[in-house]
C-alpha cells in the first residue's frame, strides 16, 4: 500500500484539491477517489430493451414518460427512447424557475424533431424555497449548506414524472443521466460537520434555525436522501 503523503494539495491524476471533503493522497500524490474508482460498465442496448419488455404495459396512450430538462443527456434519452427503441414517450420537463433559455430552446427543439407531446410542470415552491434557503444561509454562512440552494429539484423532476405517468395511466418511466454529474461532495460536507449526513444537516439547522422557518426541512432532508428506500418509496407518494 502507498505511504501517504499528507502534503500533496493537488491530485497528480484528476487534480481535485486538497480541501474536498474526505480526500488523502498517497505518496505518489493520487487521491483515494482515484485510487478507488472502477471503470464504468454497461449492460448494453439488449438488456435496455429485456427491461423495457419486462414491465407491464400501463392503461394509457404512451409506452413511457421520459422527464427532460433540455439538458444534453435527457435530451438524448428522449431521442434514443423515441428514435432507437421506437417508443411513444410523454416528455416532462419540471420547470424549477431557473432554467437557461437554450435549454428552453432545446426543448422546443427536440420535441418537434422527434414527435412527442410535452407537459411543463411549473415548480412554484422552488423559487421560494431557493429564495429561503439563501437568506437563511447569507444570515450565517456555512460552506456545508451551500447545496441547499438546490434542494428540491431532484425531488420535483422525478415527482412529476411520476404523477404525469400515474394522470396519463403509464407504467414505465426512462429517464437517464451522466456519473459525471454525481455529486457525493455534498453529503461529505455535512457528514464533515456532524458525523453523517443527517447529522451534518440537524447540526446546521439548531445552529441556524432560519432553515426552519424559510427553505422548508421535510423537502431538504428528502431531498439528501433520494438515493435511498426510503426517498424513493416518498417520492412514489409525492405529487
Amino acid at each position: 500500500m502507498p505511504t501517504p503523503n499528507p502534503k500533496a494539495t493537488l491530485c497528480t491524476r484528476c487534480v481535485l484539491p486538497g480541501n474536498y471533503p474526505g480526500i488523502t493522497f498517497d505518496a505518489d500524490g493520487v487521491c483515494n477517489y482515484c485510487r478507488a474508482h472502477r471503470k464504468q460498465t454497461y449492460s448494453g442496448e439488449q438488456a435496455l430493451r429485456e427491461r423495457i419488455a419486462s414491465v407491464p404495459r400501463g392503461h394509457g396512450s404512451y409506452d413511457c414518460v421520459v422527464p427532460i430538462s433540455g439538458g444534453k443527456d435527457s435530451t438524448y434519452v428522449l431521442y434514443y427512447v423515441t428514435q432507437v427503441l421506437k417508443l411513444k414517450a410523454l416528455a416532462v420537463n419540471y420547470d424549477n424557475g431557473f432554467t437557461h433559455p437554450m435549454a428552453q430552446e432545446n426543448l422546443r427543439r427536440i420535441v418537434d424533431k422527434v414527435g412527442a407531446e410535452l407537459i411543463v410542470v411549473k415548480g412554484i415552491e422552488q423559487r421560494r424555497r431557493f429564495a429561503g434557503n439563501l437568506r437563511a444561509y447569507l444570515a450565517r454562512p456555512s460552506v456545508a449548506m451551500v447545496p441547499m440552494m438546490c434542494t428540491g429539484c431532484r425531488i420535483g423532476i422525478v415527482g412529476s414524472a411520476c404523477k404525469a405517468a400515474r394522470e396519463r395511466g403509464v407504467s414505465l418511466i426512462i429517464m437517464g443521466w451522466s456519473p459525471i454529474e454525481d455529486t457525493p461532495f455534498k453529503g461529505e460536507f455535512l457528514a464533515q460537520d456532524g458525523g453523517s449526513t443527517i447529522g451534518g444537516l440537524a447540526k446546521n439547522v439548531i445552529v441556524n434555525p432560519r432553515y426552519l422557518v424559510y427553505g422548508g426541512p421535510a423537502t431538504q432532508v428528502i431531498d439528501y436522501l433520494h438515493t435511498t428506500a426510503s426517498a424513493k418509496a416518498l417520492l412514489r407518494r409525492s405529487g
